[in-house]
């Protein structure tokens, strides 16, 4: 689903027991319990948005005031965990293993021990073009620990949850917030 233009329209549901029910457009379900620092997200498009968190520990403010700080990076991997929502970036990872063969080969001709040949570096370099998941990079041979040159990226529904169903849920967060 292509991310909208701006940030979806949000509709306070209801507040109930304590637990504040918020639909963001047609998009998604946020379920807030102020008195207990959970936060839930229910989205319908995407599988991999479905997500819950317990926050214990918020320090001096309130659950409201908490969220309004967060960031991007820490809000996706409490809520929906990291690996749900990152995928195998191809072209970095290409990138990243090309850079590692250069200086490998660096790292030879300036070594008296030897190590990869320039057959070697040529080899390996066509290889790399094979790696199309991350998974084949750990088939590589002649590059040292290779799974670390393995590059991942966000996937494109993370942007749009940022962008569009958060953004509308942290505009109306701030536009209802009580003065400290």
């Amino acid at each position: 689903m292509p991310a909208p233009a701006q940030p979806a329209r949000l509709y306070p549901v209801t507040v109930m027991d304590n637990v504040e029910v918020y639909r963001v457009g047609n998009e998604a379900v946020i379920t807030l319990q102020p008195s207990t620092g959970y936060v839930s997200v229910v989205c319908a498009w995407h599988d991999e948005l479905n997500g819950a968190h317990y926050w214990a520990h918020l320090g001096p403010g309130s659950l409201r005031g908490f969220l309004l700080v967060l960031n991007r990076s820490y809000v996706v991997d409490k809520l929906f965990g990291r690996k749900s929502t990152e995928e195998f970036d191809q072209d970095a990872t290409v990138q990243a293993l090309r850079a590692a063969i250069i200086e490998q080969r660096r790292e030879a001709r300036e070594s008296v021990r030897g190590g990869m040949t320039a057959q070697e570096a040529r080899d390996l370099w066509d290889e790399v073009d094979n790696v199309e998941r991350a998974d084949d990079v750990a088939n590589l041979r002649g590059i040292d620990e290779p799974w670390y040159y393995i590059r991942t990226r966000d996937k494109a529904c993370v942007a749009w949850f940022w962008n569009s169903v958060w953004a509308s849920f942290i505009a109306h967060l701030r536009s209802t917030a009580v003065p400290a």
